[in-house]
């Protein structure tokens, strides 16, 4: 099936501008009048359409702005089982990032710390045979080799960090499987890569030391996200430094709340590094979410995703292509029955949302942790009671929205695209110019750039007078006069002059 939608590729020729009087363009030209107050108007050379539209915004006369966006079709994928993917194709908006950000790209690595994953045929080692019924390990035939990079085994110490279990394999299929290839079922990053590092055993235990030692490999190695479906009820000083480790190297951490349907997230998802998530199922007969029953809550919980459930005889459970998983000591897990195999938890909201921070990072590679989650809480959709609460955090994450605004924020080149300066002369700053005063200035926030400003103000000898952040507004007060810059979020800066 195909449809139409509109993406976030747009003409380079033209901006649409809306305006009752046509001397409010201030000698743009007009291509054509197109209906209503509604112009094409030629884009002045060099420009970028989506800025110089959001500049025309602000103009007097002008009632609204915007590029040209291109109308493309936009393919389902063709997988046969994707039309059961429930969790992919309901409420989060997915088909319409796919649009923004296809697959994501293969430059964003997520450790995933689990089980381990099915990625390369291998003999199961002596050591591991007691483990798991087979003779080899597999990649199987819904996920392609290139979709995997290098890890770790931390439990049994050695290069080949296999899926004994059967969890870290489906938790890897949500984030990375096959998609487009007429075969099983549909992945949400499919395009990005994982690296799998193996921290639990076959039975989904493992030690708080092999989790922290599995951080510090993932951050070391080029992980850009960790996925954490796992978790323990003890804040434990390694994890925490562990995890402190991976924030100062700006990479992004998520993980599930638990599993118990009581008060209190688990760690390492408790920690304020990392966004945790709990986990909402579908209500097939009435169309309708509802908050899984299992769900951990409390103050630490941020977004819910798609985690399953079973609710008398209504079965929903997020499938995934893997091998029969383990049950019990008595039931392990078997690796030659390659099937479509469903689970249920907060380990499976959990890739959902890690996967949504892959294909932000893919459409703007340079945006920090923070920034991420910023992004996300504001394009939330509001589930339960409104605003935050601590059941469902600020709701499910709007895919489409959440990407969307990525790309937009990743546009601004400048500081002179997301903030306005005014000096005590009373000069305006306009682009490219200084902005002169007696030592005072009013930073204002661009209202369609979301992100908090980290500032720098330097002066001419290169020294780092002050260190501010800029939320909405913020009054700048320089005491010496001279040629000072202002820098900040990696964007050409500023200069300030200050005359007393």
């Amino acid at each position: 099936m195909i449809f139409l939608l509109f993406s976030l590729q747009y003409s380079n020729e033209w901006v649409l501008v809306k305006t009752p009087d046509t001397t409010n363009l201030n000698g743009l030209k007009i291509i054509k009048h197109l209906f209503g107050d509604w112009y094409r108007v030629k884009l002045p050379s060099g420009a970028d359409a989506l800025k110089f539209s959001e500049s025309l915004k602000k103009s007097k006369g002008i009632e609204d702005a915007s590029p040209d966006y291109i109308c493309k079709a936009l393919m389902v994928p063709n997988d046969p089982y994707y039309e059961y993917q429930w969790n992919l194709r309901k409420f989060i908006k997915l088909e319409e990032a796919w649009d923004i950000a296809g697959g994501g790209s293969p430059d964003i690595i997520i450790g995933i710390l689990d089980t381990g994953c099915s990625f390369e045929e291998y003999p199961v080692p002596d050591n591991e045979k007691d483990n798991v019924i087979g003779n080899s390990y597999h990649i199987y035939d819904d996920y392609n080799k290139s979709s995997f990079v290098e890890g770790y085994d931390f439990v049994n110490e050695d290069e080949h960090p296999n899926d004994d279990n059967g969890h870290g394999t489906i938790v890897s299929g949500v984030i990375i499987e096959a998609t487009n290839n007429g075969r099983g079922v549909a992945g949400i990053a499919f395009n990005t890569r994982v690296m799998p590092v193996k921290v639990l055993g076959y039975d989904r235990f493992g030690k708080v030391s092999d989790l922290s030692r599995g951080i510090i490999y993932a951050v070391k190695h080029g992980a850009r996200i960790l996925n954490m479906s796992l978790g323990n009820t003890q804040d434990v000083g390694i994890l925490r430094d562990a995890v402190t480790y991976a924030s100062n190297n700006n990479v992004i951490m998520v993980a599930a709340s638990g599993n118990k349907g009581t008060q209190g997230v688990y760690y390492p998802a408790a920690y304020p590094e990392v966004i945790a998530v709990g986990a909402y199922t579908y209500d097939s007969l009435n169309d309708t979410l509802l908050l899984a029953s299992y769900s951990n809550y409390g103050v630490e919980i941020e977004f819910i995703g798609p985690g399953g459930d079973i609710i008398d005889s209504d079965t929903i459970l997020v499938y995934q292509q893997g091998f029969r998983p383990y049950i019990d000591k008595y039931n392990l897990a078997i690796l030659d029955t390659v099937h479509y195999y469903g689970l249920t938890g907060t380990s499976l909201a959990c890739p959902h949302i890690t996967a949504l921070c892959a294909l932000m990072l893919s459409v703007a590679p340079e945006l920090r942790p923070e920034d991420v989650r910023h992004v996300l809480i504001n394009t939330a959709q509001d589930f339960g009671l409104p605003g935050w609460d601590m059941f469902s955090g600020y709701g499910i994450p709007d895919f489409q929205e959440a990407v969307r605004t990525a790309y937009f924020l990743s546009h601004f080149e400048s500081l002179n695209d997301i903030l306005t300066i005014q000096g005590d002369f009373g000069n305006e700053k306009t682009s490219g110019a200084s902005v002169l005063s007696t030592g005072n200035f009013w930073l204002t926030r661009d209202t369609s750039y979301i992100l908090p400003v980290d500032l720098k103000l330097i002066n001419s000898a290169g020294q780092v007078v002050k260190e501010f952040t800029l939320h909405e507004t913020y009054n700048l007060s320089i005491e010496k006069s001279g040629v000072y810059f202002l820098y900040g979020s990696g964007r050409a800066g500023i200069k300030l002059i200050v005359t007393r």
